[in-house]
């Protein structure tokens, strides 16, 4: 597959790579229809999968919102907002 991409002039131009094929995404496919049967097949794990999901969402996003807190604190909310909105 050629993926385009961007010179220093601005033309595009085509570089090859391995990363992507067709056996690989039929592969990808069918491991998606995979995983959705077996949810489809067993609503118990699919419970089970959410109720871990939720608390490790939460794991994960609690210091991030911490993190948010103590910056806009330390430097002023305005001045975090314009942070956050240049990132």
């Amino acid at each position: 597959m050629t993926l385009p991409t961007r010179r220093a002039g601005g033309r595009r131009a085509g570089r090859r790579t391995d990363r992507f094929s067709v056996e690989r995404a039929r592969d990808r496919v069918e491991r998606f229809d995979e995983s959705t049967e077996t949810i489809a097949a067993s609503p118990r794990a699919l419970a089970s999968a959410t109720g871990f999901a939720y608390p490790g969402w939460v794991f994960f996003a609690l210091p991030r919102c911490f993190a948010g807190y103590w910056f806009a604190l330390a430097v002023g909310g305005l001045a975090a907002l314009w942070v956050v909105a240049r990132a």
